[in-house]
């Protein structure tokens, strides 16, 4: 039995259990009862999770809950306590009648479900959104499901191309519409999940600020050596979370208000020569800016105009940080970064023969070629990977091989590929079978190794 088909029957069992019918009739103890795995709230919570989690938070998104704990509290306006019980105060004065209204609440969802009524669940604001919309997932027409299970905003609002603000039911709507006809709610359920996960991405803002800050000229040496810098004492934790951020991180690198590029940590933070408590990083480009102008859609802290040095896009912004930002300066979207960033890159090591960064603020008339690295693109055959491939290389590599003279390129592939090899790897690359000449031209080696897969 596949595990979609597990799930189905678990829904089945679960409407055995509690039939529609059920439900205006279910005593307190049915509802919630500590303990208990076959409680209303506990088939909800936990033996529901796989469709559609709302694990997690407080017993009061139940509105009324048997207690585990025998810890005496003090009931206040907004929550009561009994020995046995916890309820939202503007339920009632004791544990049976707010009982009597959240059971109340519960059938009425479960109508409108079965009719079909997002508008009416929309509206109705006796229960918490997840709840609410978990509830009635359960119970809908199945035959001719409306709701997917998925009970966050934010995913759905990035699988139609909306945003955040959007009703849940304004949201399940647009969503259900693009269920492919003879696909499972929860097969499909699944496929929304899968494209939010891949587009929900950790990616931060690093701003290197105006001046006195940095000047112009320093932004461009950093901008041209690949390093990201920051001081370690930046407020709000800022600098820490900067020196934390694992190799391989996501970030776009902004001068003041205006996007510079998309990019990926390469190294761990080490000292900057910028003076006491900076730090650098070298990076890795992923997509240049396309536009440069002054960003003015919003002023959170995420945004190029927010005032924050190093601040992470939460995910609930991951909507709008795609269509103000990621679509009209990268000319990208999630997917795309997310397919950029490939594997996680290991951190550089000294005792490993890397270079370590240099102790004087990088020249702008040392021009690096391009960082080299491994990408895999897969697909059917006729799919074009092979012709996105070529745009790639034209786009990031071309530019940048003409940019030097031969003899920078031979000098900086000295420096940096030779003289820091362990004697032994000098050896065995002095023995190596020589490559043909087309592959050892300036070009070639500067361009990434891609694998092009039929899978």
């Amino acid at each position: 039995m596949s595990d979609f088909q597990k799930q189905y029957a678990l829904w089945d069992e679960f409407l055995t259990v509690w039939p529609a019918s059920r439900l205006a009739t279910m005593t307190l103890d049915e509802y919630s009862q500590a303990g208990s795995k076959d409680s209303f709230t506990y088939w909800i919570e936990s033996r529901l999770d796989e469709l559609g989690s709302i694990w997690g938070g407080s017993s009061f998104k139940f509105g009324v809950f048997s207690r585990k704990d025998t810890e005496d509290k003090k009931s206040d306006a907004k929550l009561s306590y009994s020995d046995t019980h916890g309820w939202y105060s503007s339920l009632g004065t004791t544990a049976q009648d707010a009982f009597e209204k959240v059971r109340g609440f519960v059938v009425q969802v479960a109508d409108w479900a079965a009719q079909g009524d997002l508008k009416a669940i929309e509206s109705f604001e006796h229960l918490g959104e997840a709840f609410k919309w978990k509830i009635a997932f359960h119970y809908q027409n199945r035959q001719t499901p409306v709701i997917v299970d998925i009970f966050k905003r934010a995913p759905l609002a990035v699988f139609v191309s909306g945003t955040a603000s959007q009703s849940m039911a304004a949201l399940q709507q647009a969503t259900v519409a693009k269920r492919p006809g003879g696909l499972g709610i929860l097969e499909f359920g699944r496929q929304v999940w899968e494209a939010w996960s891949q587009k929900n991405l950790a990616i931060w803002k690093l701003s290197h600020g105006n001046p006195p800050n940095f000047t112009d000229a320093e932004r461009q040496q950093y901008l041209d050596g690949q390093w990201a810098v920051m001081h370690r004492d930046t407020g709000k934790e800022q600098g820490k979370k900067f020196a934390e951020a694992p190799v391989g991180a996501l970030f776009f690198l902004c001068h003041g208000n205006s996007p510079q590029r998309i990019a990926q940590f390469t190294s761990a933070a080490m000292p900057c020569d910028k003076g006491d408590g900076w730090l650098q990083r070298s990076y890795r480009v992923l997509k240049p800016a396309q536009r440069t102008d002054r960003y003015t859609a919003n002023s959170k802290n995420w945004s190029p105009q927010g005032n924050s040095t190093f601040w992470q896009v939460g995910a609930h912004d991951l909507p709008e940080f795609e269509s103000t930002l990621l679509k009209p300066f990268f000319g990208t979207d999630l997917a795309e970064v997310a397919a950029l960033a490939g594997e996680p890159i290991e951190a550089a090591s000294l005792d490993e023969g890397v270079t370590p960064p240099p102790t004087t603020t990088p020249s702008t008339g040392n021009k690096h070629p391009p960082t080299c690295f491994n990408r895999v693109y897969y697909g059917p055959p006729g799919t074009g990977k092979t012709y996105t491939l070529m745009q790639l290389l034209k786009r990031d590599y071309e530019p940048q091989a003409a940019s030097i003279t031969t003899e920078e390129w031979r000098t900086q592939i000295i420096a940096e590929k030779v003289a820091v090899l362990k004697w032994w790897e000098g050896a065995a690359a002095a023995f190596l079978r020589p490559q043909p000449a087309h592959l050892l031209s300036r070009k070639a080696s500067r361009k990434p190794v891609a694998v092009i897969s039929p899978l």
